[in-house]
């Protein structure tokens, strides 16, 4: 069987709950229990782990699903399936959390990112009037530089970022290797988002828009094939 590292462990790589036993055999062996937690440890061997039922982190729930495979094969015996759906649940949620949250907020007077997002989207909407009463002379270009200006802002408030606050990207490349490098990229250019704007569409809702976690090297494969506009992908 396969081995898949945490890292590059997604949440379509976890059998579904009604999946046949020989499909969750096969994923409880993914994890390598017995190398991760070693006979030799004091006291994080794998069966300790596995008997205490210690679920504080997803290596230790693997450890345990990793377990309970060996166990009823060598007892030659079923395993307990609602345990085993238990953890899977767990695994699931700590991929899931891992993947997808927002950033904390601090410092912000008691605000929540809803109220971050709520404030930017009131300052976009103000600059944008602004612009257009004092600007003679370039004034779509201004706005247009506005709004991508406080979509940035709201997308890092969301962890639609790069760096720590990307993972809040709902859209993330197949396979996404968490170890490599990353970037988050907006499905549709800033361009087009302003042509939206300009077009009636509000801000608040343009904040909303696909925006997809990839790896670098598939930013640079996009570029070289010029399916890229001033950093966002056109498709």
């Amino acid at each position: 069987m396969e081995k898949i590292s945490n890292q590059k462990l997604h949440l379509n790589d976890i059998p579904n709950d009604d999946a046949p036993a020989s499909e969750l055999h096969e994923f409880a062996l993914s994890f390598d229990g017995y190398a991760a937690y070693p006979d030799d440890s004091s006291d994080d061997r794998c069966a300790d782990i596995a008997n205490r039922r210690d679920h504080s982190s997803l290596s230790r729930v693997r450890a345990c699903l990793f377990f309970e495979q060996r166990r009823s094969r060598q007892s030659d015996a079923e395993w307990d399936h609602e345990y085993v759906l238990q953890l899977l649940a767990a695994i699931r949620k700590f991929v899931h959390e891992g993947r997808y949250r927002l950033p904390g907020v601090k410092g912000k007077n008691g605000a929540t990112a809803a109220d971050l997002i709520r404030e930017i989207s009131d300052l976009c909407e103000a600059n944008v009037a602004t612009i257009r009463r004092i600007c003679r002379f370039n004034a779509n270009r201004e706005v247009r530089e506005e709004i991508g200006r406080r979509l940035r802002g709201a997308h890092n408030v969301l962890g639609m970022a790069t760096g720590n606050r990307r993972y809040g990207c709902l859209y993330i490349e197949k396979n996404l290797d968490d170890a490599q490098p990353t970037v988050a990229e907006h499905a549709v250019p800033v361009s087009a988002l302003a042509s939206l704007y300009e077009a009636g569409v509000p801000f608040i809702e343009l904040v909303f828009f696909p925006v997809a976690r990839i790896s670098r090297l598939a930013d640079q494969k996009l570029s070289s094939f010029k399916l890229v506009s001033q950093g966002m992908t056109r498709r």
